[in-house]
């Protein structure tokens, strides 16, 4: 008996979901919790007590809707390619994807590449996550050029990210197909 095995979006954040008019929303946030919390902004970012939604600027809403509605046809699992990986663990990430309104927090996230820098690196990232994790329907999402990959959506315009006429349209087809 075969059994389900929900398709993976390999989704970067910046430029993806997580638009250039977010940019720099974290640091209002932080301003405003720091005076809320009379404490000084120096050493601020190392804080145990951080909460993660000031560690990040905020998704796209109209990009996180579409983000639900290619979950919402597809069935697809999160695993975070984004360099926000690097601040945050696992559960942090889960619980502001669910703050941010995303209907499914990431299951999982690559592993990190040394040996290489920028597209390369998170190729190989993408590539070793699915060495110990087989998946037939998986896509990488991102605005790096991962086009390497083959099973690959870019989104080039940091503006619109995933917004961009036909890019759902595209993941979705590529999750659906083996």
């Amino acid at each position: 008996m075969k059994t389900f095995q929900a398709p993976i979006i390999f989704l970067d954040h910046d430029g993806v979901i997580c638009l250039r008019g977010n940019w720099g929303s974290r640091f209002k946030k932080a301003q405003r919790w720091a005076k809320e919390h009379d404490i000084s902004l120096a050493g601020f970012y190392e804080r145990p007590d951080l909460p993660v939604g000031i560690l990040f600027d905020d998704f796209d809403q109209k990009a996180v809707k579409v983000l639900n509605g290619i979950i919402n046809e597809t069935g697809a699992d999160i695993i975070v390619s984004s360099d926000w990986r690097l601040q945050a663990d696992l559960p942090a990430l889960q619980r502001f994807y669910l703050e941010q309104g995303v209907i499914k927090g990431p299951i999982g996230m690559t592993g990190i590449c040394r040996d290489a820098q920028f597209e390369e690196a998170r190729v190989k990232e993408i590539q070793g996550w699915l060495e110990q994790s087989p998946r037939p329907n998986w896509v990488a999402v991102d605005d790096m050029d991962l086009s390497a990959l083959g099973r690959f959506v870019h989104t080039p315009r940091s503006s619109e990210g995933i917004k961009q006429s036909g890019v759902a349209e595209k993941i979705i087809r590529l999750l659906k197909e083996p």
